[in-house]
């Protein structure tokens, strides 16, 4: 398994593709017609196995959203965590990272919790028929990811 940097469109494409109802973030553009999203793939050879979007980015409140898809739960090694969490953590000096997931994927809410993920809230009816679990994640929660997981050439 290996990071994908570089291919933002084409990851935020294939995430978008993976978790129905939700906005194409390929689309996300400022007036300038800049993205308005940052996207990391994860690769097992040539195959994208998982990727994640970073959009709703907030610079004074140091706070972004992101959203995940895998279709496969392989990809998941600590190393791959800590690269993703890498970006927006010490690229950006987010302070906190927030998801939204519907209430009824409890694998990613699983997942999400495994990584640290801590459950704020539930938006009734968020996701139309099913409910949103929003989740957040602070930097002090990630920072044993970041510490022991992070390879030296994804600094």
């Amino acid at each position: 398994m290996k990071l994908v940097y570089g291919a933002d469109e084409a990851v935020a494409i294939w995430v978008s593709s993976q978790i129905p109802g939700i906005a194409d973030f390929h689309t996300r553009r400022d007036a300038e017609g800049n993205r308005l999203f940052h996207s990391i793939g994860v690769s097992d050879g040539d195959k994208l196995v998982a990727g994640v979007v970073y959009h709703n980015y907030y610079p004074e409140a140091r706070a972004i959203e992101i959203s995940m898809a895998a279709i496969t739960p392989i990809w998941a090694k600590k190393e791959i965590i800590a690269g993703l969490l890498h970006y927006p953590f010490v690229t950006l000096d987010c302070q906190r990272i927030t998801t939204l997931t519907p209430a009824n994927n409890k694998r990613a809410l699983r997942f999400n919790e495994h990584i640290g993920f801590k459950r704020e809230g539930l938006v009734r009816r968020g996701y139309g028929h099913d409910d949103m679990v929003v989740n957040g994640l602070l930097i002090e929660e990630a920072q044993h990811w970041l510490e022991h997981y992070v390879k030296p050439e994804t600094n």
